[in-house]
């Protein structure tokens, strides 16, 4: 959060990527509704292609404690997957299609998953958001034989 709006801070090398080039980049993918810069050169750049919708922060960017929203909300929680993996599914669950983004080995844990809640709905996995994928398959995998030993 920046000024009370949802930001995407982007990181680039100046020397493989012109500033320029990277506003049009937005500009062009329509990703600039608003453009916040970081220097005062930027703030000339941006002002140029985008008028009044640029602005200049030196402020840091307030990072979201509850990035992964619906995921955490969701049965999926549970599901090891890598940072990139869950942000995806993130932000496909409320209008998309998440299994497109899972491998076959964790659609078919995401299966058993469901299939030990069904059998014991006092179970659920441990969450996984934000763990490594292998430490959160271990977690998974000792609650799974946990439950089973019940």
């Amino acid at each position: 959060m920046l000024n009370g709006g949802e930001v995407v801070e982007v990181s680039f090398d100046p020397a493989r990527l012109s500033f320029a080039k990277l506003l049009q980049h937005a500009e062009d993918n329509e990703c600039a509704s608003k453009v916040i810069a970081r220097t005062d050169a930027q703030l000339e750049l941006a002002q140029a292609k985008v008028g009044a919708r640029a602005s200049r922060s030196d402020k840091p960017i307030a990072v979201d404690k509850d990035v992964k929203y619906y995921l955490s909300k969701s049965a999926l929680a549970g599901l090891p997957m890598t940072e990139l993996q869950a942000a995806r599914v993130n932000a496909s669950l409320k209008s998309g299609d998440w299994k497109q983004w899972l491998s076959p080995r964790q659609l078919a844990l995401q299966e058993r998953m469901a299939q030990k809640h069904a059998k014991d709905p006092k179970w659920s996995a441990p969450s996984a958001i934000g763990k490594p994928i292998i430490e959160a398959w271990k977690d998974l995998d000792v609650s799974l034989a946990n439950a089973s030993e019940r």
